[in-house]
Order: C-alpha cells, then sequence, then structure tokens
C-alpha cells in the first residue's frame, strides 16, 4: 500500500513529530510511505522558532504540498496536524483517494489564552472547520476521541530502548532526592507551579530539562526565590535525557492541557514515580495511587504529592513498579499496528 504521510515539520520536539518519525519507522516494513513536509517540499521549516511560524512560509508549503499531492500516486494520505489537513483533505477529495487527519490536540475556545495575538480568533474557526471534515479521524487521546467520533490511536514509547539503558537513582548514592521535569518552557506547561511546590522541599533537588520563551521568566523567578535547588539544562540529546529521567525519583508534568504527554510514558517506563496535573492524556494511562498520581492545577496539590511519594519509599516503589507495567502496553509496535490495520479498513470500505 502506497501511504503520503503529511506533516508541517519533523525538525522540532513534540509529541506529532515524534509520531510522524515513527509511523516513517515502522510503516516502511510493511507499506511504501513517502514523507510530505515543509522541509522538503518548500526547503525550509515553516516553524523557524518554536512555537511560532512563518506565515509566508505557511501559505507557501499548503499551496505547494496541494499540488504535490495532486500529482503523486499514492492510496491513501495520513495527515498530521492541523497546518497540512485543508490541503491534503481537497487534494484526496479530487483525486479521489482515501485520506485520514489525525487532530493531535483542540483549542477552541483557549485558543485566545494560548496564543495572545490579533489573529488567534482564525486558529479557532480553522479548528472548528477540521472537526467538521466528512472523513477518518484519529486522536491520541480518549476524551477528544469521544468528542470528534474519532478513532483513539495514542502516541507510544519506544519501551525496550528505554529499558535497556542503565542508570542508577541519584538518591541511591546521595541523602538528595531528584524530581524533574521535561518540556518546552511555555504558559501551557505552567512550570511556575512545580517551581512554588519544590522549591523549598528540604533535601530536594528540582531540575527543568528544556528551552522556550518562559525560560528568563522561571529564571528570574528562582532568583527572587533563592532556590538553590533548581537546575536548569537545555534540551539534550533522547538518549542522556532518558538518563535524567531515571536518575530522578519523580517526574512532574504540571501542564494545563495535554492532549498525550509522551514524557511521561517515558518516565514510567523508566521507574521513575509520575505526578500529573488532571489533563486529557495522562488520564487515560495513570490511575491515581497505583502507578502515578492525578492532581488539580494547584501548588499545594503538587507539594502534596510530592511529599508523600518523597518520603514513602514504599509507596513510590510500587507505583514505579506498576508504572513500568503500565508503559509496557504503550510501545510503537501496538499504535503502529492499529494505525496499518485503519489502512487496511478503509481499503476495503
Amino acid at each position: 500500500m502506497k501511504i503520503a504521510l503529511v506533516t508541517e515539520v519533523t525538525s522540532t520536539i513534540g509529541g506529532v513529530e515524534t509520531r510522524v518519525k515513527n509511523m516513517l519507522k515502522y510503516l516502511n516494513k510493511e507499506h511504501d510511505v513517502k514523507l510530505y513536509t515543509s522541509e522538503n517540499i518548500i526547503n525550509h521549516p515553516t516553524i523557524v522558532n518554536p512555537p511560532k511560524r512563518n506565515l509566508a512560509y505557511c501559505l507557501d508549503f499548503m499551496f505547494k504540498l496541494f499540488f504535490s499531492l495532486l500529482k503523486d500516486d499514492y492510496d491513501i494520505i495520513d495527515a498530521q496536524g492541523h497546518l497540512v489537513i485543508l490541503p491534503a483533505f481537497f487534494a484526496a477529495r479530487i483525486k479521489n483517494k482515501k485520506i485520514v487527519i489525525t487532530i493531535h490536540d483542540l483549542y477552541l475556545s483557549d485558543f485566545g489564552k494560548m496564543y495572545k495575538n490579533k489573529i488567534s480568533i482564525l486558529g479557532k474557526f480553522y479548528e472548528l472547520i477540521l472537526t467538521k471534515l466528512p472523513c477518518e479521524k484519529i486522536t491520541v487521546n480518549s476524551a477528544l476521541a469521544k468528542r470528534l467520533n474519532a478513532s483513539n490511536i495514542p502516541n507510544g514509547i519506544d519501551y525496550n530502548y528505554i529499558r535497556n539503558i542503565k542508570q542508577t537513582k541519584i538518591s541511591s548514592k546521595t541523602n538528595k532526592k531528584q524530581v524533574i521535569f521535561v518540556g518546552r518552557l511555555v504558559p501551557q506547561k505552567n512550570v511556575e507551579s512545580l517551581i512554588l511546590a519544590a522549591y523549598s522541599i528540604k533535601d530536594c533537588r528540582l531540575l527543568i530539562v528544556g528551552e522556550g520563551k518562559e525560560e528568563y521568566k522561571l529564571k528570574q523567578m528562582k532568583n527572587e526565590l533563592k532556590a538553590r535547588n533548581i537546575i536548569f539544562k537545555k534540551h539534550l540529546k533522547y538518549n542522556n535525557i532518558i538518563k535524567l529521567i531515571k536518575q530522578s525519583d519523580i517526574l512532574v508534568m504540571p501542564s494545563k492541557r495535554e492532549s498525550m504527554g509522551i514524557v511521561m510514558l517515558e518516565a514510567l517506563a523508566s521507574g521513575t514515580a509520575v505526578i500529573s496535573t488532571k489533563t486529557d492524556g495522562p488520564k487515560d494511562y495513570i490511575k491515581n495511587n497505583k502507578n502515578g498520581f492525578l492532581v488539580d492545577d494547584d501548588v499545594l496539590k503538587i507539594k502534596e504529592k510530592l511529599y508523600l511519594l518523597l518520603n514513602d519509599d514504599n509507596l513510590r516503589k510500587k507505583i514505579e513498579k506498576n508504572g513500568i507495567a503500565t508503559a509496557s502496553k504503550y510501545d510503537w509496535k501496538y499504535a503502529i499496528c492499529k494505525i496499518s490495520s485503519l489502512y487496511k479498513n478503509m481499503m476495503k470500505g
């Protein structure tokens, strides 16, 4: 089967990019997959300063993507991410080809909060159009799948790769325990709540791994709090990030919204306890007091669970063990198998 796999970029770090790279890796074992991105259609990424986009590049890419899909040969288009969905949909309609679109997240009424500019209303309107398109849809969490009457195929992890990385906990060698955050330093990730929850906890080091427009503000916050136990690190190679997660006792994801949260699955596979806010993605795989904790977006609630896990070794070890078992069910091979089966069923229809 010939698959046109379409996305905006693969050079940045995020859930969409990670999914597309793994789809390309695994689907090519069974299908003939061609990847379409702004990097190979207009030879320039549309996202020049993540998460900011260049409007001229975006329009150029959408236009040229449409005509590329019109002239090429394939059986199914799989469109990943908002920007590529409309040109891919219209190309499929004109050529009478099958198309499946993957909607990773929807901001809708929250668009203005996430993107504070005058054209954010256009983003909300664009998303409304995407939800109404008459085609096969995939989402990455059950709440969004139910909302859109779509197939729910979550993102995954390379479970065996993570398990085979050898790294011991820092706390096994010192009196200090390590808490870690990994992700973009943007308002959506709500890292300031984690800082306020962790900075005053004795014998606890907080490691913040990531970059983004909130970095300067968060470092200022650290200085104002005189929090010497907080350390910032830039994004590292994947292998080194997994080592840092494995070194840590707890990973905290205090996001205001999280459609999937691959890094939390990576933490579960690493044998690191997870605390997350109650967002759509984590609610699918984190079960309170069994393989992690789900908390309200509240500094005191986050701090309460940090204290509990940092001071109760038996509870933390139980949660670590259960987390490893949960993560084993989210290996990429399972997700890609479901996607491939969906393609085959679409071709029968």
